[in-house]
């Protein structure tokens, strides 16, 4: 206690401090550190902060930040597919997607019914597909000069980080609970592919089953200059770009309903606090925007 408060050190620091000390020449105990201190910056709530901790305990371990970012994400989605079973419980539910229902026959949709899919659905079920087909690909290693990373990045990896950096969770209910299941599943010998289609819920592999059979559109730019490899070869601009396309729709909506609540609005102090949220919420996008337009994908 006395030497926290001569360092004036937050615990969290204190605790890297003092854990490498006791691993210095000890690879085993580094990776229990590492382990350690990642379940310690999970719990922060703050997603700024949790970012700031990452960044300082990455120097201090001389580790990649994004590495240990994308660790706090995995563990993130362990802890929600976590809470989850435990709701399920006290509801008395069991722990499933949604009931089994017998096979119905294939029907084309009304014009109504297309009507009510969710705008995100293409870039979630794609997210989903990569989750399941490619989720324990390699898609950097600790050699890859494109990644400065001290351990392997797995697709699933930088999907989960992607959407824990900024909070989000995937709007279609079943997808979300693919992805927090899969968190939850998640070992070094999972294999996505087969736990899903083979998965208690026959529903659900149906469902999963459709969407890994979808195929993904590669714009004509990327073929035509002769860089097409097919989905499992081209992973690094792939999946980077469904992440930036879905957050770029899900600001699209927000600015959306801002620009909505603006036009009704009548308060001045309310107005202009709309139209700060409108201002940053610009700058995102332009970044976001500048960001897929300056890939070839």
């Amino acid at each position: 206690q006395q030497y926290i408060e001569d360092n004036n050190s937050d615990f969290i620091k204190f605790k890297t401090r003092l854990l490498l000390d006791e691993s210095k020449n000890d690879p085993i105990k580094r990776a229990q550190l590492v382990t350690d201190i990642v379940k310690s910056i999970a719990i922060i709530p703050d997603a700024i902060v949790r970012q700031v901790y990452a960044r300082e305990c990455s120097t201090m371990m001389s580790m990649d930040e994004k590495v240990i970012l994308s660790e706090i994400a995995k563990l993130k989605q362990q802890h929600k597919a976590e809470a989850q079973k435990e709701e399920n419980r006290a509801r008395n539910v069991q722990p499933v997607f949604i009931p089994d229902t017998p096979e119905l026959p294939q029907s084309t949709p009304s014009p109504g019914l297309a009507a009510n899919v969710s705008p995100f659905e293409h870039e979630e079920r794609m997210l989903i597909k990569f989750l399941i087909k490619y989720g324990e690909h390699l898609l950097f290693d600790e050699t890859d000069p494109e990644f400065e990373a001290h351990e392997d990045v797995k697709v699933a990896d930088i999907i989960f980080h992607g959407l824990d950096e900024d909070e989000l969770t995937l709007k279609n209910e079943i997808y979300a609970r693919i992805v927090s299941e899969y968190a939850a599943q998640q070992t070094e010998t999972f294999e996505p592919e087969k736990y899903f289609t083979r998965h208690h819920d026959h529903h659900l592999t149906r469902i999963i089953s459709d969407i890994i059979a979808e195929p993904y559109e590669i714009s004509k730019m990327h073929t035509e200059q002769g860089s097409f490899q097919g989905e499992e070869k081209n992973l690094k601009n792939i999946v980077p770009k469904l992440l930036l396309e879905y957050k770029s729709k899900i600001l699209d909506q927000r600015m959306a309903g801002l620009k909505s609540d603006l036009q009704g609005c009548s308060d001045a102090v309310k107005m202009m606090e709309i139209m700060k949220q409108i201002q940053e919420y610009t700058a995102i996008r332009k970044q976001l925007r500048q960001a897929l337009g300056g890939r070839i994908f």
